[in-house]
C-alpha cells in the first residue's frame, strides 16, 4: 500500500523533508543571534524568534532534528537505514500521510517556509549591531538534542568599549556609528517595516498549517512549550515585553503575573516603604474596592479559628481563606498592599482560570483577631453546599466514577499546577480537602447520582454482577451513561508564595481550629524530603520547592486512580515511614490495572521526583528544566489518556 513517502523524483521524501527543515533552523539561528538594539526592529525580531520556536518544537516532535546527521547521505543509504524506516513511521503517524499528494503539499509548504525566513534573516540582518560574533548553526549528535531558545532580544544597548584618549564627543559618535551600522529610520518606516509585517504575516500562516497537520494534543503540547520558553525569557527582556504579545493571548496574562513578582521582589530588596495601587505588565481597568471587613459578611457565618468560612457577601455565595498572624509579627502595609495587587492581576486578566482557580473578589481583614482573607466568589446567588474531592470519594467508593471522568480530573488539575509553576509560584496546599465543587441547596449534583446507582433488591440479594435476584420481573432498559461530574477547583491558597529564596515561606498557624487534625492531614502530603532535612539538621528544615508540590498532585493522581482516600490507606499502615513508601510503590502499582500504564508511570514520576531533565532554558535554571520536563512527562502524557 503506498504511503506517499515514496523515492519522488529519485530523491526520498523523507530526506529532502529533512533537509529543507535543516536550512529552515539554520536560517533561523542567524536570524535569532542577529544583535538588533532599536526598539522597533527588536519587536518584530521577537515574533520572528517565536514562529521559528513554533516551527522547532513542529520539528521536534516529528524527531526531525535527530536526523541531521544524516542528511548528508544519499537517498539509497538513506533508505537503508534503520532510524530512517522508524522516522518515517513516525511521520506517518504524526502526520498522517497517506498520500502522494499530501507529501507533495507538506514539501511545498516547507519550502516557502526556508524561503520566508531567509527573507527575514536578510532584512533584519541589516539592523543589527554586528554580524561578525553570530553563533554557527550546529548539527546536534544523536546524544544531544537540539533546541532553541529565546535569545535576550530586547536587551538594552551595549556600551562600546573604547579606546581611552582625548577624542572628541565627535569622534566617539562617528566610531559608534561605524559599528553599529545605523539603517535610517526613514528606511524602516517608509519600506522595511512593512516588509517584515508581510513576511511575519506569511511565517505565520505557514506555521498554523503545519501544526494543523497534528493532533490536537500536539498542537496543545506545542503551545505550552512556546509559553514556557517565553516565560522563561521574562528576566532577561524590558518591562515593555508585554506590549509585544497579542492583548488576548493567554501568555500575556502569565507574563504579566511573572513581572509582578520581579517587581514585588525588586521593591522588597530595596527595602521600599510602599507598593503602587497599579500592576505593570497588564492592561489596568479602572481601580475598584477590593477590601471587606468581617460586618460585610452574613451574620454568623464567619467564626474565629476557621482556615476556611462558607458565607454570603452582596448575595453572593463566597468562599474566605484565612491567614492568621500575631501581636509579634503583624500584617504589614506592604504585605496588604501587595496582596490587593496580587488580587486586582488575577482578576483583571482572568488569570484565576488557568490555575483551576475561583475568582478572587478581594481580601477582607479581620484586625481584632489578626487574620486576613482572600475572597473568592463560587459563582451561585443562594447559599451552597460545598464538597472536597475527599468527601465525594468517601461517599461514592462503591460506585467510582467512570475511568474517562478520572482523567479529566487528573488532566485539568496537573495543567493548573504547570501553569502555577511556570510562572514561578508554589500553592503548598495540594490535598484532596482543598479541592473542591459546590452546588446549590436543594438541586441534586451528579455525585448524588452516583451515590444512587447502586442497584438494589427487596430481598436485599444481589449477585456478583449486580443484577438482582428474586426479582419475578427484569427492567430490560439500558443503563444510561452518568452525566459528567461537577467542575472541582483548586483552594487552599492561604500558604502559597512565590518560588524565590527571598519570599518568607509560612507554616498554617496554631491559632487554627483543629489544628492538630489538619497538620496531620498536612504530613501526609508533604515530601519525605521536608522530614529527612530534620533529622539530618535539628531546628533547621529546606525550603518548599516545585518538586513537593509535585509529589502532591501525585498523591491526588493516587487517590484518584484508586478512587481512594490517602487517609484510609494511612489507617492500614504503621507508621509514617511505612504509609510513605508503600505509597510510592505498592499502592503506586496498583494503578496499572485500574488506570493503565501511562497513567502508572505519570504518577511515579510525580512521587519519585523521576523526571528527566535536558533543556536549561535561556536562564539555565534548573527550574525550567523540570518545568519542561513536567510538561512532557505529566501534563502530555496524561493528554494521551482517554476511556
Amino acid at each position: 500500500m503506498a504511503t506517499g513517502l515514496e523515492v519522488l523524483g529519485g530523491v526520498a521524501a523523507s530526506l529532502e523533508l529533512v533537509k529543507i527543515t535543516k536550512s529552515c533552523l539554520s536560517t533561523f539561528n542567524e536570524l535569532r543571534n542577529a544583535d538588533i538594539q532599536a526598539r522597533a526592529q527588536g519587536d518584530i525580531q521577537f515574533h520572528f524568534i517565536v514562529q521559528g520556536l513554533k516551527f522547532d518544537r513542529w520539528c521536534s516532535l516529528l524527531g526531525i532534528q535527530n536526523m541531521f546527521e544524516l542528511s548528508e547521505m544519499s537517498p539509497s543509504q538513506w533508505q537503508q537505514k534503520v532510524e530512517v524506516k522508524e522516522f518515517e513511521d513516525l511521520l506517518q503517524d504524526r502526520l498522517r500521510f497517506r498520500s502522494h499528494n499530501l507529501v507533495t503539499l507538506v514539501l511545498r509548504t516547507l519550502k516557502s517556509m526556508e524561503q520566508k525566513f531567509s527573507e527575514a534573516e536578510k532584512l533584519m540582518v541589516k539592523y543589527s549591531v554586528s554580524t561578525d560574533t553570530q553563533a554557527p548553526f550546529v548539527s546536534p549528535t544523536p546524544s544531544r538534542k537540539h533546541h532553541f531558545t529565546l535569545p535576550r532580544v530586547l536587551k538594552r544597548t551595549k556600551q562600546l568599549s573604547l579606546p581611552s584618549s582625548d577624542m572628541s564627543a565627535e569622534d566617539i559618535s562617528s566610531i559608534r556609528g561605524r559599528i553599529a551600522r545605523p539603517i535610517s529610520k526613514m528606511q524602516w518606516v517608509a519600506t522595511d517595516k512593512k516588509t517584515a509585517q508581510d513576511i511575519l504575516k506569511s511565517i505565520v500562516k505557514v506555521n498554523d498549517s503545519l501544526v494543523g497537520l497534528l493532533e490536537s494534543i500536539h498542537q496543545a503540547q506545542i503551545n505550552r512549550q512556546i509559553n514556557l520558553a517565553i516565560l522563561d525569557s521574562v528576566e532577561h527582556q524590558e518591562r515593555y515585553i508585554t506590549q509585544i504579545l497579542p492583548r488576548d493571548s493567554e501568555v500575556r496574562a502569565l507574563v504579566g503575573m511573572r513581572l509582578w513578582q520581579a517587581r514585588g521582589l525588586k521593591e522588597s530588596e530595596d527595602n521600599a516603604s510602599s507598593y503602587s495601587g497599579t500592576s505593570f505588565g497588564v492592561d489596568a481597568r479602572p481601580a475598584r474596592h477590593t477590601t471587606y471587613s468581617t460586618q460585610d459578611f452574613k451574620k454568623n457565618t464567619i467564626h474565629l479559628g476557621e482556615s476556611r468560612s462558607f458565607s454570603i457577601l452582596g448575595g453572593e455565595s463566597v468562599v474566605v481563606e484565612w491567614k492568621y498572624f500575631s501581636k509579634d509579627r503583624p500584617f504589614s502595609v506592604e504585605q496588604s498592599f501587595r496582596l490587593m495587587d496580587l488580587v486586582q492581576l488575577l482578576n483583571t486578566t482572568d488569570l484565576y482560570k488557568k490555575f483551576q482557580a475561583l475568582p478572587c473578589k478581594g481580601y477582607v481583614t479581620d484586625n481584632e483577631n489578626f487574620r486576613v482573607g482572600m475572597i473568592f466568589s463560587t459563582g451561585h446567588r443562594s447559599t451552597m453546599t460545598p464538597q472536597s474531592l475527599q468527601g465525594a470519594i468517601h461517599g461514592t467508593t462503591e460506585t467510582p466514577p467512570p475511568v474517562g471522568e478520572r482523567f479529566a480530573i487528573a488532566r485539568r488539575f496537573v495543567l493548573a499546577i504547570h501553569n502555577l509553576h511556570a510562572v514561578q509560584w508554589l500553592h503548598k496546599g495540594i490535598r484532596s480537602d482543598n479541592i473542591l465543587c459546590f452546588q446549590d441547596i436543594g438541586s441534586k449534583d451528579n455525585l448524588d447520582i452516583l451515590r444512587e446507582n447502586k442497584p438494589t433488591d427487596p430481598t436485599g440479594e444481589t449477585d456478583p454482577i449486580g443484577e438482582m435476584v428474586g426479582s419475578k420481573e427484569k427492567d430490560h432498559h439500558l443503563t444510561k451513561a452518568p452525566s459528567p461530574l461537577p467542575t472541582f477547583y483548586l483552594l487552599g491558597w492561604d500558604l502559597s508564595r512565590p518560588d524565590h529564596p527571598e519570599e518568607l515561606s509560612e507554616s498554617i498557624s496554631v491559632s487554627t481550629l483543629g489544628f492538630q487534625t489538619k497538620l496531620e492531614a498536612i504530613r501526609m502530603y508533604t515530601h519525605p524530603d521536608a522530614f529527612s532535612a530534620q533529622h539530618l539538621s535539628p531546628g533547621k528544615r529546606l525550603r518548599y520547592r516545585p518538586q513537593w508540590d509535585m509529589y502532591s498532585i501525585g498523591l491526588i493522581l493516587l487517590e484518584v486512580g484508586l478512587w481512594r482516600t490517602l487517609d484510609t490507606i494511612r489507617r492500614k499502615v504503621t507508621n509514617d515511614d511505612d504509609f510513605r513508601l508503600r505509597v510510592r510503590t505498592e499502592y503506586c502499582d496498583r494503578l496499572q490495572a485500574k488506570m493503565g500504564l501511562v497513567y502508572w508511570r505519570v504518577v511515579q514520576r510525580c512521587l519519585n521526583d523521576d523526571f528527566e531533565l535536558s533543556d536549561e532554558g535561556v536562564s539555565g535554571h534548573h527550574d525550567f528544566s523540570l518545568q519542561v520536563a513536567f510538561e512532557k512527562q505529566v501534563v502530555f502524557e496524561l493528554e494521551r489518556c482517554y476511556a
